[in-house]
């Protein structure tokens, strides 16, 4: 999982660097303005975005880089490197969205009530993606999430077909 950037202020539990790299607003800024971001998005008065360098070096030694980011830092993410595979995860319901967000507490009641009003806009943005999950279940939302994963990291197309996997004698026609 990548970790995020943001300029929101650090909830009780939480560990910089570890659950974000919590940012002043200039540092953000100076973030975004000097390229080292490969998305970033503004919610509720506050900046969130994926640093560059962790995704390059993640993507260099050979592993999946997962990111949990909005429509809108999915579409930049998409320009940026136009090879990610997008899953969109989706509740089952609106209904259910306000109920998680309700009993987690973590919203103000304006943050809660804009995060709702976006709902059915970020929900039009699926049709973009590669892959739809219906987050009703958690177990069976991360299986999916995981086979995708798995059968994109098995695609021909990613793998070096010279690796020390391949057979060292051709086939024969016999």
């Amino acid at each position: 999982m990548s970790v995020s950037a943001t300029t929101r202020p650090i909830r009780p539990g939480e560990v910089d660097g570890k659950d974000y790299f919590f940012r002043t607003e200039d540092e953000f800024q100076r973030m975004q303005r000097d390229g080292e971001l490969v998305e970033s998005a503004e919610f509720a008065g506050n900046h969130y975005g994926t640093p560059r360098a962790f995704v390059e070096r993640e993507i260099a030694h050979g592993r999946v880089v997962i990111l949990d980011i909005d429509v809108q830092g999915a579409t930049q993410f998409r320009a940026t490197m136009p090879g990610a595979v997008m899953l969109f995860l989706a509740p089952p319901s609106i209904a259910t969205v306000e109920k998680r967000l309700r009993e987690r507490g973590t919203e103000s009641k304006e943050a809660l009530k804009q995060r709702l009003a976006r709902i059915p806009d970020e929900l039009a943005h699926a049709k973009f993606y590669d892959y739809l999950v219906i987050n009703d279940q958690l177990d069976t939302a991360i299986a999916a999430a995981l086979e995708i994963v798995d059968s994109e990291w098995r695609r021909t197309s990613r793998m070096n077909l010279v690796g020390d996997w391949c057979p060292k004698e051709e086939p024969t026609t016999e």
